[in-house]
């Protein structure tokens, strides 16, 4: 059996992702953390330790470690500058992992940077840019920027014709029941909310298992 401090050259992501979900079922994320951070110190390929970093900083943000959490998706961004999913997951630190009584105003400001750089990122690369979105209209509606939520909004709507292919799952909604009434044209609220039942409806199986 393979020591926990040790890591096999070429490991397979799922066999890692078995040796530390017990330790997380546990509730034992410095251990977990401790056992990313031996592998990390591996030679492997960009992408690789790119999943690596990734996973890490979640760890961190579960165990309430955010500046830790957040440097090491800073190392993902410099290793990986144009990937949306961890100026996506930035964004998120900063909107979702705040303090008790939620965002600061320097919090969300700090999201909405984050997730603009992370919209932007997906337009590139065609991935996840509905994800981005989302996060976009949630920090726009928390923010009260209504403007910046009916435009997210419509950016979701022309994207509906995107190739099968591409890694998202479609449009969600949940927050459209906390738009103020009046703050955003009903008829957009009544489109998006008509596109994201249709999407879900038409998901392969095996994303609707899986998506969000």
């Amino acid at each position: 059996m393979v020591e926990e401090s040790a890591r096999t050259p070429g490991e397979a992501w799922d066999a890692i992702q078995n040796r530390i979900d017990p330790l997380i079922r546990a509730r034992k994320f410095d251990r977990a953390i401790s056992l990313l951070r031996t592998w990390l110190e591996s030679e492997m390929p960009v992408g690789e330790r790119s999943i690596y970093l990734a996973e890490l900083s979640r760890l961190l943000g579960a165990a309430r470690r955010t500046d830790e959490a957040i440097a090491v998706i800073h190392q993902q961004i410099a290793l990986d500058p144009d990937n949306s999913e961890p100026w996506q997951r930035l964004a998120g630190h900063y909107f979702y992992c705040s303090k008790p009584g939620g965002p600061s105003q320097e919090d969300l400001g700090q999201a909405l940077h984050a997730i603009d750089t992370a919209v932007e990122k997906a337009r590139g690369s065609g991935n996840w840019l509905w994800y981005c979105l989302g996060d976009r209209c949630r920090i726009a509606l928390a923010m009260k920027r209504y403007d910046l939520l009916e435009e997210s909004m419509r950016e979701c709507l022309e994207g509906l014709s995107r190739p099968d292919d591409s890694l998202d799952y479609g449009p969600e909604g949940e927050f459209l029941a906390r738009i103020p009434e009046g703050t955003v044209d009903s008829a957009l609220i009544e489109r998006f909310r008509a596109a994201v039942a249709a999407s879900r409806a038409r998901r392969p199986r095996d994303r609707s298992v899986t998506g969000p």
